[in-house]
């Protein structure tokens, strides 16, 4: 993805992570969240994510330019959801935006947006 951009248009401007998936699993049905269901939610929602902005770092850095905006869910605030997982991950991935800012700040610009 990071090749193709750059070949295309020479350098990487913007990161829109938006990718994620869920399971519509009632919040009282806790046996229904298998450790693999747990694992395919996190590794989706929350490392893909980091995977994406850890490809682009480099080069934002070498700009000295970018921005990233994250896609979360006010599910972070009300924990009520598709489930249990899901919510979980939204929480991390504005706690990973928060520290991604913080580190990749003023050059680069990384923010959470909750649809």
């Amino acid at each position: 993805m990071v090749t193709l951009t750059l070949l295309m248009f020479g350098r990487i401007v913007f990161l829109v992570n938006n990718a994620s998936i869920t399971s519509q699993i009632p919040m009282s049905e806790l046996n229904e969240v298998t450790e693999k269901l747990w694992d395919s939610l996190f590794a989706v929602n929350v490392k893909g994510m980091f995977y994406c902005v850890k490809a682009v770092f480099a080069y934002m850095k070498k700009q000295s330019a970018g921005a990233i905006v994250n896609y979360g869910s006010v599910v972070r605030v009300s924990g009520i959801g598709s489930s249990i997982a899901y919510a979980a991950t939204k929480s991390a991935i504005h706690t990973m935006t928060r520290s991604l800012a913080t580190l990749l700040a003023p050059k680069v610009r990384v923010n959470c947006i909750s649809p």
